[in-house]
């Protein structure tokens, strides 16, 4: 049957699946709440924007009481909910995401790309799928630098082309896990301190004298030998109320300055 003279979104409502350029044919399932059976859902629904979150459609395992595997569910402050994912590389980013406040929905293991071709289907589970602040939707795939091999690289390709189709953005991430990782997983721990009236009011002041001050010199000032008041002064940091360069690590010489509060 000669379909050529429908638009992609004509032939996806009747049920003539996408072809990428692999030839394969693209069907798309998600789960409609977390206890339902996997359904497939045409790509114009999606394309349409209108579900924002997405139950896991892996299975999550328990064993006489006891999780099994490794998944792991993540508590994202920003937004008040816990996110499947199943490796601490995907934890990572979760709190990279929470850090900089840049979500307002965000799903783990969203959906499963079924790619059928001749003699061959692929199953594709992405990692992540976010709606931003500004509206904008991508799916991630989160993988360690040296994990992505040519196989991840030819299941990506695919998948980028299956984002496209339902108009979404799509993205490989995972080198800030090494590169700052470690400094944003020490300000999480922080991250429920409702930072202290008078910690809040001595930063104040000690930016009134100088716009620009080490860890170290806010340290001495703010905090002491005063454990707690330290304290809060990495809950200030989580939230942003005081900001410097991931890239240049936290320390004493480490230069802060205000930022935009998050309180």
């Amino acid at each position: 049957m000669d379909l050529s003279y429908l638009s992609l979104e004509g032939r996806d409502r009747i049920d003539f699946a996408p072809i990428i350029s692999t030839g394969e044919r693209v069907e798309i399932w998600i789960k409609p709440d977390p206890d339902a059976e996997l359904e497939r859902v045409p790509l114009h629904v999606l394309r349409a924007g209108g579900r924002e979150e997405f139950a896991p459609v892996r299975v999550f395992h328990k064993y006489r009481g006891r999780q099994q595997g490794r998944h792991i569910f993540h508590h994202v402050h920003s937004l008040g909910v816990s996110v499947f994912c199943e490796s601490r590389v995907e934890a990572a980013r979760l709190r990279e995401l929470d850090f900089f406040g840049v979500l307002r929905t965000v799903s783990g293991q969203p959906l499963k790309v079924v790619l059928r071709a001749p003699g061959r289907t692929r199953r594709l589970v992405p990692d992540f799928f976010l709606v931003r602040k500004d509206d904008s939707r991508a799916l991630e795939d989160v993988r360690a630098p040296d994990r992505r091999d040519d196989a991840f690289w030819e299941r990506s390709r695919a998948m980028e082309e299956v984002a496209q189709l339902v108009g979404w953005q799509y993205s490989v991430v995972g080198e800030s896990s090494e590169e700052h990782g470690h400094v944003i997983e020490l300000l999480n721990a922080y991250a429920t301190l409702r930072p202290r009236l008078d910690v809040l009011r001595g930063v104040e002041g000690a930016f009134r004298e100088s716009e620009v001050l080490t860890f170290g010199e806010l340290k001495i000032r703010c905090a002491g030998q005063d454990q707690v008041a330290l304290a809060h002064l990495y809950a200030l940091m989580w939230r942003r109320v005081i900001v410097f360069e991931l890239s240049q690590g936290l320390h004493s010489e480490t230069p802060l300055r205000l930022g935009v509060e998050r309180l």
